[in-house]
């Protein structure tokens, strides 16, 4: 007997964005993909923007797909916003220019640099995380012993963002 052919949402718009068939808008959660394309460059998290290393599941209700954060391997002082990051074109190639073709992702991206420059914000989130980053900092350093956690880095990467943004700090 033949199989029947299964409609699968996520797989065609996933495919749909990789052949250029869809925008940015059409195929993710544009505020939980700028949000998270944001935070990676905040965390200098730019190995988290790699094609390779993204992962995303797909809400059934808005049918869009929508980031995991997944090997992200942060700490990294910036040169650039995700935006402009030369390793990052030339890494993820087309599909990489083509997250940034959509005019309505860039300004949702922005808007989330901005709402995420704001010190008050990261100084909060550290403080209510302590603990929980202290455990996990500890783990990772079984395996890394070189292995540190800075917010100096992210106070250093807001500066650059706040600067490429032409934002007074």
């Amino acid at each position: 007997s033949a199989v029947p052919e299964v409609e699968d949402e996520a797989f065609d718009l996933l495919y749909n964005f990789r052949e250029g068939n869809a925008t940015t808008s059409e195929t993710f959660d544009v505020d939980q993909l700028a949000t998270y394309v944001a935070l990676c460059d905040y965390l200098g998290a730019w190995h988290g923007l790699l094609w390779g290393n993204m992962r995303f599941y797909f809400d059934n209700e808005a049918k869009r797909l929508c980031p995991i954060g997944f090997d992200a391997d942060a700490g990294y002082e910036i040169d650039q916003l995700a935006e402009k990051n030369d390793k990052l074109m030339q890494l993820n190639g087309a599909f990489h220019h083509h997250i940034f073709e959509d005019t309505a992702f860039v300004a949702a991206y922005h808007e989330a640099l901005l709402t995420l420059n704001d010190e008050e914000y990261w100084s909060s989130f550290l403080k209510k995380h302590e603990t929980e980053l202290e455990k996990i900092v500890a783990l990772i350093a079984q395996n890394d012993l070189d292995y540190t956690f800075s917010p100096a880095l992210i106070d250093r990467n807001r500066a650059k963002i706040q600067e490429a943004l032409g934002v007074d700090r």
